[in-house]
């Protein structure tokens, strides 16, 4: 029998990041920039996983920049972000809520293996 396939929805992962990113800076600029990029991927009317190119470029979104792209790269190719998981270390603060939790052991970008 074949095991269940876990779904998840990829933006709101990455905004879960993005927002738990926001949380563990200490300017209001750093902060209100990840807001808006967590924003950004939860307005997206694709999944991220269907915006990346097969060259691996990103399209340009309102909104993101190189740090939330990081993010987004990182999350898409292992499930999590040592970036945001570094940051809220050292800011000694906790995250509440995180997106993450609802499928664990599962890789992101396994869930557009079935595309084509």
């Amino acid at each position: 029998m074949e095991a269940p396939r876990i779904y998840a929805d990829v933006n709101a992962v990455v905004g879960g990041y993005l927002r738990d990113l926001a949380f563990a800076q200490s300017s209001q600029q750093k902060m209100f920039g990840c807001k808006r990029a967590a924003a950004a991927t939860l307005a997206l009317d694709r999944p991220l996983t269907d915006l990346v190119g097969s060259d691996g470029a990103w399209p340009k979104i309102p909104g993101i920049g190189p740090g939330s792209t990081r993010v987004i790269r990182e999350v898409l190719e292992t499930g999590r972000s040592p970036t945001v998981e570094q940051a809220i270390e050292a800011s000694g603060r906790r995250t509440v809520g995180r997106l993450t939790g609802f499928w664990p052991g599962s890789r992101i970008h396994s869930l557009s293996a079935d595309r084509d």
